[in-house]
């Protein structure tokens, strides 16, 4: 599997990443996607859309933790960009068990992008001690 990260996470941008495995490709957004207020981070997904427009993608699994008001319709814009009409996509929304706000988001993409088809999962985040008693 050949894994090729488009863009580093920053403190305000989701880390992007492409997996191939033939005959598959797979893309990932994962952290947060935060817009300065009264401003379109249009070169983020300017520069995501050139880079993604040509890969035909199998699966996208978005991990987000927070997406704010201003970056919704931008992240529509660019998963719609994405959306191959002939075949059917599969998108995989990540979400922490207890995060119902990331949760509502899935349904609100969902009704927007009716070619995909949406599966949401949800995670269970052990707390510290938790996980170190499991591990």
């Amino acid at each position: 599997m050949e894994t090729i990260i488009i863009r580093t996470a920053t403190k305000n941008t989701p880390e992007v990443i492409v997996q191939e495995e033939p005959p598959f490709t797979k893309l990932i957004i994962k952290g947060r996607l935060l817009v300065p207020e009264g401003e379109i981070d249009n070169d983020f997904f300017n520069n995501l859309s050139e880079r993604l427009e040509s890969l035909d993608f199998s699966t996208i699994h978005v991990k987000m933790e927070y997406i704010d008001s201003s970056a919704r319709e931008s992240l529509a814009k660019l998963l719609r960009k994405l959306i191959k009409e002939e075949k059917e996509q599969l998108i995989y929304w990540h979400y922490e068990e207890d995060d119902e706000a990331i949760e509502r988001q899935a349904d609100h993409y969902h009704k927007r992008l009716p070619h995909y088809v949406f599966i949401k999962i949800p995670h269970l985040i052990l707390k510290d001690k938790e996980r170190k008693r499991r591990e």
